[in-house]
């Protein structure tokens, strides 16, 4: 017996609805003996809820499908003393659409300057035919009001009603199959952030901790410690690599003689008790923001202070 070749249809959508029509030809061969044989078509693959079989007892039959997929049908034969199966493969053609927004994933946009432009890409293979062409929509998520001026169009410009962080989806349809892409627009970011950043509307992600909540006396702790910082692991870095040079000079070429000796050896005892008075104060104020509510990390970057 011989269920057929295998087939790949390719999915239509009229108005009526998603389907497809496949013909399943299945050939059998039979002695006549004992009796008269009988066969049965059923699904063995795929889902069968978008399945039906127009007339299961006969070698060929008409099977219609809803959805694209993958599809595995089995033709049964019983002549009352022995039984014989074969399978067939039909797939239902319909790739999904290819969807993204041209740009970053994530948009900082100035309190006042919108609108703003969004392009979305989307393709598909041209399935299901009808239609054979995509449907596409705009939408958005925050704390305010999204507003498209071509919401059903690839390109759009965008406006907010209010400062805050949305998500923008960008949605495409070929009639049986949706995709979707998003990207993070985060209006009315200030064009930097302060030394300790509070109160404002945008959260920085570079740092650990929360630019909006509302600035408290705690922060003024941390603004002394983001000074002490600076200094410690930027500042001092540079000049002591500076007076590594003018002192390896000094004694190379033996400039100003022990007067200038001395002077040299006192402005490394300078810096090198500056550098401990900082430290200090650095871990005394790091100390005091963890008992203020912040989480100091111990490991890896130990001094990194996360909310």
């Amino acid at each position: 017996m011989d269920a057929g070749a295998d087939q790949s249809v390719p999915l239509t959508c009229p108005p009526t609805g998603c389907s497809v029509n496949a013909t399943l030809s299945g050939i059998v061969t039979d002695d006549g003996i004992p009796g008269p044989y009988t066969v049965e078509w059923r699904l063995v693959a795929g889902d069968a809820t978008k399945v039906t079989i127009a007339a299961p007892d006969l070698e060929t039959t008409t099977v219609t499908i809803t959805g694209s997929g993958y599809y595995r049908f089995e033709l049964t034969a019983n002549d009352g003393s022995a039984t014989g199966s074969d399978r067939v493969d039909v797939r239902v053609l319909n790739d999904p659409p290819q969807v993204n927004i041209a740009g970053p994933a994530v948009v900082e946009v100035k309190f006042g300057f919108l609108p703003i432009m969004l392009q979305g890409i989307a393709n598909d293979d041209g399935r299901p035919a009808p239609p054979g062409n995509l449907e596409v929509r705009w939408s958005g998520l925050g704390p305010g009001i999204a507003t498209f001026s071509n919401p059903e169009e690839r390109n759009t410009e965008l406006r907010f009603s209010q400062a805050g962080v949305y998500i923008i989806t960008f949605g495409a349809e070929d009639g049986e199959l949706p995709r979707e892409a998003n990207v993070e627009v985060r209006y009315g970011a200030p064009e930097r952030y302060g030394l300790i950043p509070c109160g404002v509307i945008i959260d920085n992600p570079a740092t650990p901790w929360n630019e909006t909540e509302g600035c408290q006396l705690r922060h003024t702790l941390l603004l002394l410690r983001n000074v002490i910082d600076f200094t410690l692991w930027r500042l001092i870095p540079l000049v002591i690599a500076v007076l590594v040079v003018a002192t390896g000079a000094i004694f190379f070429f033996q400039f100003g003689g022990p007067e200038v000796m001395a002077k040299v050896r006192r402005i490394w005892s300078a810096i090198f008790k500056g550098v401990l008075i900082l430290l200090f104060s650095w871990l005394f104020l790091n100390f005091l923001l963890g008992i203020l509510g912040f989480d100091i990390s111990i490991f890896g970057q130990w001094y990194a202070i996360t909310p």
